[in-house]
């Protein structure tokens, strides 16, 4: 199970939400995001686990969604009920938050962890990384991998 902290930064306006996951020795940041107009936050846990907290009370979790077989490092919302998360066991899932039901995979990096994942703004992009390769996947199905190595800067389409 993780903890989720409020850090307040004096010179900035707004606090930094950060969630560690427990069973981390090294206390390393869990990946965390809002959902539900901001009344939610969502992060996951190396169990596999995501956390839910509702954002007035994130001293206690509000839910729980058991669905991942190994950690969830990383997450993005698609919108308030869809999430995108990206496992270490290479898969990108969409889930539905509220009610919590696993709909399907998105891409995967098959051998790689999902280190991190990120979406266009118009939302019509997922960009995916892992330790030395990033992949694109446009919503047409459309695929570019762009390795990110410093020796190599080739891509493919």
């Amino acid at each position: 199970m993780g903890a989720l902290y409020m850090l307040k930064f004096p010179r900035l306006r707004d606090g930094l939400l950060r969630a560690y996951d427990a069973a981390a020795p090294s206390l390393t940041p869990a990946a965390v995001t809002l959902m539900k107009q901001g009344r939610k936050i969502v992060t996951g846990s190396q169990e596999g686990v995501l956390s839910l907290f509702d954002w007035g009370d994130i001293a206690d979790l509000s839910d729980r969604y058991p669905g991942h077989p190994q950690s969830v490092d990383a997450l993005v919302a698609l919108n308030d009920d869809l999430l995108l998360t990206g496992s270490s066991d290479g898969v990108i899932r969409v889930i539905s938050i509220l009610p919590n039901k696993m709909l399907g995979v998105v891409g995967e990096h098959s051998e790689w962890p999902v280190e991190r994942l990120c979406l266009s703004p118009d939302g019509g992009l997922l960009a995916s990384a892992v330790r030395a390769r990033a992949r694109a996947r446009a919503r047409g199905g459309g695929e570019r991998t762009t390795s990110l190595a410093p020796t190599s800067r080739t891509t493919t389409a």
